[in-house]
């Protein structure tokens, strides 16, 4: 069963290493996380999860206990996890469906912003760096080191831009 776990906990890790935005959700069969306090026993699955969302800056968006049946306490099983607070707008645990001991989860995810803008970026590849040595030896560099540091920048654009 460790096995498992760490294959589980490996993917979990490399997805959120590599994906910008990022939605996990399902059954964690963790029931001994006390979420509130995002504790668990040490050494166990629980805490090897906690661990994760603590490294990986994860964020767990369920709120409420997920998971009941008759004679045992409520629990929170299922959960939905993003990088970011503001990725789940909306949250709510609802009834479960027909005999099911798991209740449904109703998630809005705010998919704005999913794709970064275009930048505009300088191609330094494409330079020529003859004509950039030779024109950068005939300028006077010479500043005057009580002049303001802003006026010492300016000259230096002004001379390679």
């Amino acid at each position: 069963m460790a096995n498992k776990d760490d294959a589980l906990l490996l993917t979990l890790r490399t997805a959120a290493r590599h994906n910008g935005k990022l939605l996990i959700l399902g059954d964690f069969n963790t029931p001994k996380i006390n979420w509130s306090e995002e504790s668990a026993q040490p050494g166990s699955f629980g805490s090897a999860v906690l661990n994760l969302l603590h490294d990986e800056a994860l964020v767990q968006h369920v709120s409420g206990d997920t998971r009941w049946r008759d004679g045992s306490r409520p629990t929170r099983w299922d959960v939905v996890l993003t990088k970011g607070a503001n990725d789940i707008r909306n949250s709510q645990v609802m009834t479960p469906l027909s005999k099911s001991d798991h209740a449904l989860l109703h998630i809005t995810m705010s998919l704005r912003g999913s794709t970064a803008p275009d930048k505009e970026r300088t191609n330094y590849g494409g330079m020529n760096q003859a004509q950039l040595l030779s024109g950068a030896n005939v300028i006077t560099w010479e500043m005057e080191p009580s002049e303001p540091q802003e006026e010492s920048w300016n000259l230096v654009k002004s001379n390679l831009f």
